[in-house]
Formats: C-alpha cells, sequence, structure tokens
C-alpha cells in the first residue's frame, strides 16, 4: 500500500475544474484524505467549479462521484486536541481556514499536499515538514514510475 497524504482544496478544485484522467488515476493509486472542512469550502466555490469546469455539467458530476468515491474525508472529531492546537500554533500566522488541513496532516502523521505556495512557504518558515507542493509530488510520483 502506498503512503498515505492529506490534500488540500486547491488540489480537489483543480481536479474537478480541470477533467484531466491523471487526477483520477492519483486519487486511485495514493490513499488521500482530507477533513470535513474541504466539503464547506467545496460549497462556498461549487459556483466557480462548475463555471471554470472545462467539462460538460454531467461530466462533471460524474467526475465528482468518482473523485470522492476514493476520497476519504475525515469528519472533525477525528482530530485530537493536541493536533488542533498544533496546527493552530503552525497555522497563526499564515491562514486559520489551513488549520483543519495542518491539524489532519499531524494527526495521520501524512504528508499535506498542496497547491498553496503561502501555505507552502509559511509551512516551512515554521519548520513543519510534513507538506510538500503538489507539483514537486506529481514530479516525484511520476520519476518513481
Amino acid at each position: 500500500m502506498e503512503r498515505s497524504y492529506v490534500i488540500d482544496a486547491k488540489i480537489l478544485f483543480s481536479a474537478l475544474i480541470s477533467g484531466k484522467v491523471f487526477y483520477q488515476q492519483l486519487f486511485r493509486k495514493y490513499q488521500l484524505y482530507a477533513p470535513e472542512f474541504i466539503l464547506r469550502e467545496l460549497a462556498i466555490y461549487n459556483h466557480t467549479i462548475q463555471t471554470k469546469s472545462k467539462i460538460h455539467a454531467s461530466e462533471l458530476r460524474k467526475l465528482s462521484r468518482k473523485l470522492f468515491s476514493e476520497l476519504i474525508i475525515l469528519p472533525d472529531l477525528t482530530l485530537t486536541l493536541d493536533s488542533l492546537n498544533s496546527a493552530k500554533a503552525i497555522c497563526d500566522n499564515i491562514d486559520s481556514k489551513d488549520i483543519a488541513y495542518v491539524a489532519l496532516a499531524i494527526e495521520l502523521d501524512s504528508i499535506l499536499l498542496t497547491r498553496d505556495k503561502k501555505l507552502h512557504d509559511g509551512l516551512k518558515k515554521q519548520e513543519f515538514n510534513n507538506e510538500m507542493l503538489f507539483d514537486e509530488f506529481v514530479r516525484t510520483a511520476m520519476s518513481d514510475e
């Protein structure tokens, strides 16, 4: 079994907007997790995703079902107070919206994959090393095959 990863909303949004088969393969190949907060972000940006999507609405629905059948979304109650407090301290000067993603990565001892350069740089500054920019991950994953 492959290592598990926590993905942020930007990765999910990119997968939905682009409609690229690559994302379906990626979601199938790796054990991917997200906090329930990703659903709130999805609800906020639902219209944007639909209007920016490069695929027809019916295909977007089908793609969404495929991706979500592979993505494990864990509810907030799976996060310990220690993980949440650590994530709050780490994200204090970055973005409070990222706390759930960082907390889940801490909780699962997984790598947080992100497309958010500000988050990436902020986490590096905080010496949080369980994260990776998504494009770097893709390059690494492709070279391992």
